[in-house]
């Protein structure tokens, strides 16, 4: 089941199909990780190159005060982009991943992984790809927090996570850390927000009126 659902998420796994039944602990594994787990820090080199089944994983920066501020998510059928340009440029890995859902996943060893960049052709195309769409957010980011005024965006991202209460469950540290602002400019537009009449401030939650 879980082959079948790795082909299904990688198709350009068809083309090396046979490699992924070994036991080998050097070759590829399907490993399961809970949610939390820190899968590499900043500044560690790439050993493994992880192609997600199930699950997510954040990947994010830390700055030195310690603000925290989230890069990209890697869904179902897609990998980390800076483990793989860490790899080809030879370098550390300038960002830290952490586990957010519970994941499913193809580990490939990274001396492996280099192998098949240089062998084949569907796995190029895939890493050209991720590299293509990651890029893409990444300008998106920088030029939503360069000129984008920080109102609109709390408004934006508090919409796009509503349950089915009009509610949304995050902290003010959590929309700070998505947004890549303190949590006490985030808490002070808030709390502006309340006093309009747009929302409702509760304990780990904000209410959409």
């Amino acid at each position: 089941m879980q082959k079948q659902a790795l082909l299904e998420k990688f198709p350009f796994l068809k083309s090396f199909e046979d490699q992924l039944e070994s036991t080998n602990p050097n070759h590829p594994q399907i490993a399961t990780i809970p949610k939390g787990q820190v899968i590499f820090e900043a500044d560690d080199p790439c050993t493994i190159i992880p192609l997600l089944i199930e699950g997510e994983i954040r990947v994010y920066s830390l700055g030195e005060t310690g603000r925290e501020m989230t890069l990209y998510r890697i869904h179902p059928g897609e990998s980390c982009i800076l483990s793989i340009s860490s790899l080809l440029s030879q370098s550390n890995i300038p960002a830290i991943a952490q586990v957010e859902k519970d994941i499913t996943a193809l580990v490939i060893p990274a001396s492996l992984f280099s192998q098949w960049m240089d062998r084949y052709e569907p796995l190029r195309h895939f890493v050209y790809s991720l590299l293509s769409q990651m890029l893409a957010s990444v300008i998106t980011t920088v030029d939503e927090v360069a000129f984008r005024r920080l109102d609109e965006r709390i408004i934006e991202l508090l919409e796009e996570n509503l349950d089915a209460e009009n509610r949304v469950h995050m902290t003010h540290q959590q929309i700070a850390v998505e947004l890549g602002s303190s949590r006490e400019v985030v808490s002070r537009i808030l709390k502006d927000f309340e006093h309009k009449g747009k929302v409702e401030l509760h304990r780990g939650s904000v209410q959409l009126k």
